[in-house]
């Protein structure tokens, strides 16, 4: 055994034995919808069927499938490569952890809703609901990124999506709570998981700076990609699961709204707040989506287009004051690394988001929503069909007949519940990995491909050097120890 870890590793042998169980449980109990003898047993609130089961079950939301999917891989691969010796692994890691998060998610997620004889089925909709939780992966990865082996983040996945899927049917299917685009059970899920999870499986003393912890004028400009897919493709992420095309429509228009108020206000803030008023490139690549993040909870509301921008304005100021003066006081005051800053892009956002919902949910009635509002908030609705009758009121169907202080106070223990649950279970997940066969990294390993990627050793090329006596072909008197040319100020490259 010995001789097969030295040769293989840990990874290799954890990943093809959780690889090897996972396979055998799809072959015992998981299905499609679509095969003979196959019926859709599903009853999620969040989603909606296609006609009759006929297995054409989530091909109505298969384009924003897409499109979230591009958002999971490409914009939080290329985000994650601003640090200049990671690349490879953040794009690599990213493809890894979402093929694995996926598949437990299939598995999770269908076993909730199994059939008596314990099959699982899974549609297009379980697809979406494993991205979302490969998104809340991800996130929490940010935390730790280039401080964690790939073998504790197999089990970072691994522990946290369960956690991540009884959350979210704990606030959505019994709390019934309104959160379109999954800013409190994505974002801020992820995000303090994320931390939890860092603060236990990093406890010793924080060097001042790793001196690979830092990026490139290269590395800042792939992660630039990144944002921009993540800018492009958020309307689709908070949209995908709103019912009704009135309201699907009014959360893709909200979610582009926001974005725009945020990404404004990111570069005036960005420019105040800097010494010489110039941009900061961490404050463009990340604050300016803090308006997806605060739209996410009440994205298919009636926010109207100054609410919409209003909100981005506040979650774009309130991301970059974070980067800004925040990051620093945890890492110096609390021993807490973020290395992504996903607190102030997910974390902060999406309790600003949660407080909105909130605000929106205390206020709801037909005056501010008119007809919408038993579809905005389907468990305001009358218990009873002969209740919504008599009380001539439009309603996809019967309710709790809840009041919207009750509807208010769920929205508040939904986030509180999300909160607590992600500290904790982050913090576990983080002690349980800190055994050495984990794989915990050493300071000089950390933020390197090297140790991982066939080909990433050598850090710099080289200049060739010619054996040519320069001073003496051109006779140039130089004297010892100058270099003949002034100090450069070019950034340190990939």
């Amino acid at each position: 055994m010995v001789t097969l870890m030295e040769r293989v590793g840990w990874f290799a042998i954890f990943g093809t034995t959780i690889q090897v169980m996972l396979l055998l449980l799809f072959i015992a109990f998981v299905q499609y919808d679509n095969v003979p003898g196959a019926t859709a047993t599903r009853n999620d609130t969040r989603h909606t069927w296609g006609p009759e089961g006929d297995g054409g079950a989530g091909l109505d939301v298969y384009p924003m499938l897409g499109d979230v999917q591009v958002m999971v891989l490409v914009g939080f691969g290329f985000l994650m490569t601003f640090l200049r010796r990671y690349g490879h692994s953040a794009l690599g890691l990213t493809l890894l952890l979402v093929s694995f998060a996926l598949q437990i998610s299939l598995l999770i997620d269908g076993a909730a809703t199994a059939s008596p004889n314990g099959t699982v089925t899974i549609t297009i909709h379980s697809l979406l609901n494993g991205n979302f939780a490969a998104a809340a992966m991800l996130i929490s990865v940010g935390a730790v990124l280039g401080r964690t082996s790939p073998t504790q983040l197999l089990f970072l996945t691994l522990m946290e999506v369960p956690v991540y899927t009884l959350n979210a049917h704990i606030c959505l299917s019994v709390l019934g709570i309104v959160d379109h685009g999954g800013s409190i059970v994505i974002h801020v899920f992820g995000a303090f998981f994320g931390l939890g999870f860092s603060k236990c499986v990093c406890r010793k003393a924080l060097e001042p700076q790793h001196p690979q912890a830092s990026s490139s004028s290269t590395s800042d400009t792939f992660a630039m990609i990144g944002s921009l897919f993540l800018w492009l493709y958020w309307p689709s992420f908070n949209a995908v699961l709103v019912e009704g095309a009135a309201a699907r429509s009014r959360a893709v228009l909200n979610t582009y709204l926001a974005l725009m108020g945020s990404t404004f206000c990111t570069f005036i803030v960005s420019s105040w707040t800097h010494m010489k008023n110039k941009w900061a490139m961490t404050h463009v690549q990340n604050a300016t989506l803090a308006g997806g993040v605060g739209a996410g909870a009440v994205a298919g509301l009636i926010l109207y287009p100054w609410g919409a921008l209003l909100l981005g304005c506040f979650a774009g100021v309130l991301s970059t004051l974070g980067y800004t003066y925040l990051q620093g006081l945890l890492e110096a005051k609390l021993g807490l690394q973020d290395t992504c800053g996903v607190l102030h892009l997910h974390g902060l956002p999406g309790v600003f988001s949660a407080l909105v919902s909130i605000g929106s949910a205390l206020f709801a009635s037909h005056t501010t929503f008119g007809d919408e509002l038993f579809h905005l908030y389907p468990l305001l609705a009358p218990p009873n069909a002969s209740l919504i009758l008599e009380m001539n009121v439009v309603a996809p169907g019967p309710g709790e007949g809840r009041s919207a202080v009750h509807q208010a106070f769920f929205q508040l223990l939904a986030t509180g519940i999300t909160l607590l649950l992600a500290l904790v279970s982050g913090a576990c997940a983080g002690l349980l990995v800190t055994f050495p066969v984990c794989q915990p990294l050493t300071p000089p390993q950390q933020y390197s491909d090297a140790l991982w990627w066939d080909e990433a050793e050598e850090d710099e090329p080289k200049t060739p050097t010619m054996d040519v006596d320069f001073p003496k072909l051109f006779n140039v008197q130089v004297r010892h120890g100058d270099t003949g040319r002034g100090e450069s100020h070019i950034r340190n490259g990939m």
